[in-house]
């Protein structure tokens, strides 16, 4: 009798969730804040538009030299997207419409305070990507200049300086990064899945 009413209980749970697979797949299309159909919002979004599938990425800390008498960290933070993106609000290097790509913020130095970082230098950082799967390949290089101003005073050009976002347009598929920097330095990497 157990085993009867068991089996009677899976039954209807697989015919409830049949039934309700075709309504799933003929949901509305998500809605961008340009009123399209596709794309995507970096972040998880309450009003509509879907959140691109993100994986999060992070290099070092790592060890530097800078201009000058200069020693320090230097990480590089952010995450893999899906796409197509539909707003570059939230990293504004990022084209509308990207599609499989990383986007990575470079700080130099310990951001305790944020308008006069500890240990953070000036100098020429580069990231380094390979798409194991296609091949492709590229590079990024920003100039920092982590104190060319206050944070609440800064214009967006000059946050830009400070901390830049870097697009890496790798593609979908396992890819690896390297960060060095145009001091002595220790180089690190990181492998990601771009979704």
């Amino acid at each position: 009798m157990i085993i009867r009413n068991s089996l009677r209980a899976a039954a209807v749970t697989l015919l409830g969730v049949a039934a309700l697979t075709p309504m799933l797949a003929q949901a509305e299309p998500a809605i961008t804040p340009t009123g399209g159909t596709e794309g995507c919002v970096p972040f998880y979004s309450s009003e509509g538009p879907r959140p691109c599938a993100r994986v999060p990425v992070t290099i070092g800390p790592t060890a530097t030299m800078g201009e000058g008498i200069c020693a320090g960290p230097l990480t590089a933070s952010g995450a893999a997207y899906d796409g197509p993106v539909s707003t570059n609000a939230y990293h504004r290097g990022t084209p509308i419409g990207a599609e499989h790509f990383v986007t990575l913020q470079l700080i130099s130095g310990w951001w305790l305070t944020p308008s006069n970082p500890i240990g953070a230098c000036n100098l020429h950082a580069t990231l380094h990507w390979r798409n194991l799967d296609t091949g492709a390949a590229g590079a990024e290089t920003r100039y920092l200049e982590p104190f060319l101003c206050i944070n609440t005073f800064c214009t967006p050009e000059e946050l830009d300086r400070k901390a830049p976002s870097v697009y890496l347009p790798t593609g979908p598929g396992r890819v690896h990064i390297d960060l060095t920097t145009d001091h002595p330095g220790i180089p690190m990497g990181v492998d990601v899945v771009v979704p």
